[in-house]
């Protein structure tokens, strides 16, 4: 488990392979660090997390990534919590 450090206080990051392995590792280090994170991908995961936010997206797919990058951007505008 990673310490809070702050680190990543007050920005917001968008993960994309987020739901698994290496984009889930990288989307709980940003929000150990206290940045406000969501994840996309195909499928949602992340498990239990509370501190990531899922947003579903086909990667190849321009007009679901366009979606999806703006609930992102709406969600973690507006919140610290899910």
């Amino acid at each position: 488990m990673v310490e809070q450090s702050g680190e990543f206080a007050g920005l917001a990051a968008l993960v994309t392979g987020g739901a698994s392995g290496i984009g889930l590792a990288t989307a709980r280090l940003l929000a150990g660090r206290g940045a406000r994170v969501a994840v996309l991908d195909r499928v949602k995961g992340g498990g239990e997390s509370t501190d990531l936010y899922p947003v579903i997206a086909d990667v190849s797919d321009d007009a679901s990534v366009r979606a999806a990058v703006a609930e992102a951007g709406r969600a973690l505008a507006g919140s610290t919590s899910w």
